[in-house]
């Protein structure tokens, strides 16, 4: 006796394919933007390396 259901005709198959995939990929390509924008400011505003006390006084 085998067993002919696929993964993707299961309830849980179709969660996966139907939502977990899609939401992994926007949540990659979200990490990707702000990965993204963290290296342009960091390049564009380079860190301060002076103490703010120190210029206050």
């Amino acid at each position: 006796m085998s067993n002919d259901i696929q993964f993707y005709q299961t309830r849980m198959g179709r969660q996966f394919y139907e939502v977990t995939v899609p939401e992994l990929i926007r949540q990659i390509a979200r990490l990707n933007d702000l990965l993204a924008l963290a290296v342009e400011v960091s390049v564009t505003k380079p860190e301060d390396k002076t103490d703010d006390r120190a210029r206050q006084d």
